[in-house]
This record gives C-alpha cells, sequence and structure tokens, in this order.
C-alpha cells in the first residue's frame, strides 16, 4: 500500500522531494519504492523528460488504480472510526455555491447541535468538480444545484426547485413591463456568471430561444454580481433561493425568466456504492426531513 501512496503522491507532484516531504520520508527511500513498485509490474510507469515526469500508458492506467486503491483505504479507516467511536468522526460534505451559502448553514448548525464531537468539513465548489470530488471518494455526500444530471455512479434525490429569476433594480424599465418577453432581456447591460451551471443553464436558455445577450461582464463571484446589478450596472439571472435573500436590504426585484425551464433543483447526491454510517444516517434524514419538497 505504501508503494502505491507514493506512487500516488508521485504523479501528482511529479517531484520526489516533494513527494518525501509530503510522506515524511527521505528522498532516496521514494526513488527506492518507485524502482520496486516498477520491478513488482515489471513495465516502466514514468519517464524523465529534462525536469518533467511524463507517465506511459502503464503509468497512468497504474494511477487510477492507485488513486481509487487509496481513496478506498482512507475511507474505510474513516468509516472504522466512525463505527468505533460512534459519537466520534468526520463528515465530509460538499456543496455547490447556492445551497452552500443559503440552504446547508442551518442544516449543519442543527447537525453540530447533535453531534458537537463530530468534525464537519464542507467543500464548495461548482456542481461538476463537486460531483467529481464524490465520485473519488473525496466527499461523503453533496448538496447540489443541477439541471437533468444522470450519472450511473450516483444516488440522486431532488429535494427543491430552485428556479432561476431575472433580476433588476426596482426602478428598472423591465421591472414596469406589465409583460416581459425574452427579446426585452437582450436590450439591456447583463452581467452574467463566468462558469458553473447557471451559466450553462443560461446559455443553453439563450441557443434555444436565438437571444444574444448583450453582455456589460462576466464575474465569478454571485455576490459581486448582486452588487453590481444594485449599482445600476445591469440585470442578471441567477437562483431564486439567493435572490430572496437581499431583497429585504436592498433596493432589487424579480420577474419570471421567460420561456425557461424550471426543472432545476437543489439535490442531495452521493455514491451508489456507500456505506452508510451512524453519521451519515443521521445527516441523510435530516437534510431529506427539512428539504424535500420544499
Amino acid at each position: 500500500m505504501q508503494q502505491l501512496l507514493i506512487f500516488r503522491f508521485f504523479t501528482e507532484t511529479k517531484s520526489m522531494t516533494k513527494t518525501a516531504e509530503r510522506m515524511n520520508l527521505k528522498q532516496p527511500t521514494v526513488s527506492f519504492h518507485l524502482k520496486k513498485l516498477e520491478e513488482s509490474i515489471g513495465v516502466p510507469l514514468y519517464e524523465k523528460n529534462e525536469d518533467d515526469i511524463i507517465l506511459t500508458s502503464a503509468g497512468k492506467v497504474m494511477y487510477n488504480y492507485a488513486h481509487e486503491i487509496v481513496s478506498l483505504q482512507e475511507e474505510a479507516e474513516r468509516v472504522m472510526k466512525d463505527f468505533q467511536k460512534h459519537k466520534r468522526g468526520e463528515l465530509l460534505i460538499g456543496s455547490s455555491h447556492i445551497p452552500g451559502n443559503y440552504v446547508l448553514p442551518p442544516i449543519l448548525k442543527s447537525f453540530s447541535e447533535q453531534y458537537p464531537q463530530v468534525h464537519l468539513s464542507l467543500t464548495v465548489k461548482s456542481t461538476p468538480s463537486i460531483v467529481q470530488d464524490i465520485k473519488q471518494k473525496k466527499l461523503d455526500m453533496a448538496l447540489v444545484s443541477e439541471q437533468d444530471l444522470e450519472d450511473s455512479e450516483l444516488n440522486l434525490t431532488r429535494l427543491m426547485r430552485d428556479p432561476l429569476v431575472l433580476v433588476m433594480k426596482e426602478d428598472h424599465p423591465l421591472a414596469k413591463k406589465e409583460f416581459l418577453a425574452k427579446e426585452d432581456i437582450s436590450l439591456y447591460p447583463f452581467i452574467i456568471h463566468s462558469s458553473g451551471s447557471t451559466r450553462k443553464m443560461i446559455d443553453r436558455w439563450c441557443k434555444k430561444h436565438h437571444l444574444r445577450l448583450k453582455i456589460a461582464m462576466e464575474i465569478n463571484s454571485l455576490e459581486a454580481i448582486i452588487q453590481t446589478v444594485v449599482l445600476g450596472m445591469g440585470v442578471t439571472i441567477v437562483s431564486s433561493r439567493m435572490i430572496s435573500s437581499f431583497l429585504k436590504e436592498s433596493n432589487l426585484t424579480y420577474r419570471e425568466v421567460p420561456a425557461m425551464s424550471d426543472n432545476r433543483w437543489i439535490s442531495l447526491i452521493f455514491r451508489q456504492d456507500i456505506k452508510f454510517t451512524p453519521h451519515r444516517k443521521v445527516f441523510y434524514t435530516l437534510i431529506t426531513d427539512n428539504m424535500r419538497y420544499a
């Protein structure tokens, strides 16, 4: 197992020095184990090209196996600790930005009050990144904004709708229109997400209806997008769950986005092969009981 762990770190860092430091070993020990691994397999796993390390075809396959085996061992150790200590341990939760900022906090608070000795870790990334972390066993379960997410490796439970809405200042011309057509939106400066599931949904909507938005700015922060709209720099499309927390303290309002599908959800995901420890069971029940179809 140690050889696989060394090979995994060496592949990721491309440095014997960094691998030795990470594993608290001497550099000759790292080199020795890498040679022993190649000898036991019978094929070269990597080649040196000046300062770079290039994996052979066999090395690429071996890295995938090493990553999977080491991840399984790490998960097994965590699960056993949960069972041994029951009230101790850790829970690795992931989330995309909207549920991570506006839905999960009270649920995490409730769990922490019930299990104060359990270490909670929350990772917030884009939905595609969280999905990959779940599949690579870096996270136990996650709450994500998604539309039509399908993956045979995942168990997915849709909990609450999260439609996108058009947001603007209360005195904006679009806020005063009795009937809002999709073409109206393309007439005004638009503040848009740089990337992520919301951006993909907006792009699909534009493509479907042959619209070309007048993009004034691309921003990778949801809060920054809202602040630019507050300053009157344009309009935007964001999650209805997000904007509801801003309405009371700002001069903003929102409208339904014309002809945009409302099949966007906040969903709980985890691997099909996950082992449910006591902590995972409690967290799963807490989320599903409090959020389903809210």
